[in-house]
């Protein structure tokens, strides 16, 4: 059978090309909304999530205040392109960042050392006055003191999945799908 040739219109032509350059449009647009998006949601689990007051109870959807360390690490990675995929993200350099957000155990190896307690003039280890049997640490400037050394046994501490970075996400999916219909919206107007 012979190859049939059809011709397209100038008109179909232009048209063709436009949503040819409209797929890098869009993905550039998409790219754009969730660069946006991916900054307001890091704020959003900085407060929801990671603000908890330090001396607070533990909470099962977010962590309290420690050293603000972890809730500062928080941060997007700027949108990419691929071809026509966008590859975005939100996380944390921090390395404790990820037993908080999937849980774990965390291993503590046991430990030895050498403290320096505060003694009596006779050579008696000086004890607390809330409780007796618990030494008093010496600083520097204490003259009567005594080297005791230590030896603590290996534990395991369980770290239950608290996910504040994927709750913070999921909270905000809604914005996400919104910003890109806009962008992708005001790409086309543009054309």
């Amino acid at each position: 059978m012979a190859a049939t040739r059809i011709e397209l219109t100038p008109e179909a032509i232009a048209l063709l090309q436009k949503m040819s350059r409209m797929q890098d449009i869009a993905v550039g647009a998409i790219a754009q909304a969730l660069d946006e998006q991916n900054a307001l949601t890091v704020s959003h689990i900085q407060r929801a999530y990671l603000s908890f007051p330090k001396g607070s109870a533990p909470v099962p959807i977010g962590l309290r205040v420690q050293s603000n360390r972890l809730r500062e690490s928080v941060n997007a990675a700027p949108a990419t392109q691929v071809g026509l995929r966008v590859n975005s993200g939100i996380g944390s350099n921090v390395v404790y960042a990820r037993v908080h957000e999937f849980g774990g155990d965390v291993q503590h190896a046991p430990r030895t050392g050498w403290v320096r307690l505060r003694t009596t003039t006779g050579g008696a280890l000086l004890g607390q006055k809330a409780n007796a049997r618990l030494a008093v640490f010496a600083k520097k400037s204490h003259k009567q003191v005594r080297f005791v050394q230590y030896k603590s046994q290996g534990y395991t501490v369980h770290m239950p999945e608290r996910a504040p970075i994927r709750r913070g996400i999921v909270d905000r999916l809604k914005n996400y799908g919104r910003a890109v219909g806009r962008k992708l919206k005001e790409a086309w107007s543009s054309q």
